[in-house]
């Protein structure tokens, strides 16, 4: 395991120059090497989280003057950090069931018609405890459906605001305007994107993480994200506007996330050879090479990517060997299956 704040190797050739930073700005780092729970059957004294995990998510770290509140008189007693998520609905199924079922508090962030209407698939809050079944699911990998690890289902942060304070300041990001006034629901929530807000759009994920104190959340199989907020405030932000330039953003981020699931797939997949695999490595190859096929073979769907890159992946040499003639196959005005259907038949001739 490993923390690296070089996030720029991490997002390889992903976004446009970063927004200029406000202040306070947000200290971003990587955390490799993170295993899931397993399903622990027959512990005695099962764990909540992983090691690695529990003191971002549950300890009690020192905290900022601003932090500090008055208590009965006792100006240096600070309040306490409360763990919560963000669960996407989309990812858990029967989540709204799930949650009434576990006793913990939370609330739906969409209201009125639009909950009626999308409750199975809206974005849920919910302050997690120490301990709790439910929390200890979302930090498991199995085969089993209730245990979620591997569906990535949203974003876990510290605050010591309460769920209701809380509710009330993401509800203003759920749905957002562009530069031309028009609205989209705003997906804050999923891991990749809120990550490639944090390195590349940073006025926005500033004002989403303003009541925050830190935000934790899995960025790949055994990979985990870690945001710092050093100033938490709970003044009202300004209404996000989505700019064009955090569009782009946003694009290229899905497309690096597509990225890291073809990676998953090839090399963490039940058929992967994991004895032989250093995924950090393995990630960012299959992410760079990724990347050049789509900028430059054209290569946009995540079929075509995803078959380039197991040849690409299994025959690195070969590709090394006869890059001209490749690239000349490639690079061609034929469509995508056309192209990866040539290049299978020369490297059958090779």
């Amino acid at each position: 395991m490993n923390a690296n704040t070089d996030v720029n190797d991490y997002w390889t050739q992903q976004c446009s120059d970063p927004e200029t930073p406000s202040e306070p700005f947000l200290s971003f780092k990587t955390i490799e090497g993170v295993e899931p729970l397993d399903a622990q059957f027959g512990v005695a004294s099962p764990k909540t989280v992983p090691d690695v995990l529990y003191d971002l998510l549950f300890g009690q770290p020192k905290q900022t003057e601003s932090e500090l509140e008055p208590v009965r008189g006792n100006a240096t007693k600070a309040s306490p950090l409360y763990t919560h998520a963000i669960l996407d609905a989309t990812k858990v199924s029967n989540l709204p069931e799930l949650l009434a079922a576990s006793g913990l508090e939370h609330r739906c962030l969409f209201k009125g018609e639009a909950y009626e209407d999308m409750k199975d698939v809206a974005p849920w809050i919910v302050r997690l405890e120490d301990g709790h079944g439910f929390t200890c699911s979302l930090f498991t990998c199995s085969d089993a459906p209730w245990h979620l690890w591997n569906s990535a289902p949203g974003i876990y942060f510290r605050s010591s605001g309460k769920l209701d304070e809380l509710w009330g300041h993401f509800r203003k990001f759920t749905k957002v305007q562009d530069d031309d006034g028009k609205w989209f629901y705003f997906r804050f929530w999923e891991p990749s994107m809120f990550f490639g807000l944090v390195e590349n759009a940073t006025a926005i994920a500033t004002q989403i993480c303003a009541p925050l104190h830190s935000v934790v959340a899995p960025m790949d199989a055994h990979t985990v994200g870690h945001v710092l907020n050093p100033e938490p405030s709970f003044e009202r932000p300004e209404r996000p506007v989505l700019s064009t330039q955090t569009k782009i953003v946003l694009s290229k981020v899905r497309r690096h996330k597509m990225l890291i699931d073809i990676a998953e797939d090839i090399y963490l997949s039940e058929t992967a050879a994991k004895s032989t695999i250093d995924w950090p490595s393995q990630r960012d190859q299959t992410v760079r090479r990724g990347t050049h096929a789509l900028q430059t073979y054209g290569l946009r769907m995540r079929k075509s990517l995803h078959s380039y890159l197991m040849i690409r992946n299994a025959m690195p040499e070969v590709f090394d060997d006869n890059a001209l003639q490749i690239n000349e196959i490639l690079m061609t005005s034929d469509s995508e299956s056309t192209k990866l259907d040539r290049l299978i038949s020369y490297l059958r001739t090779v």
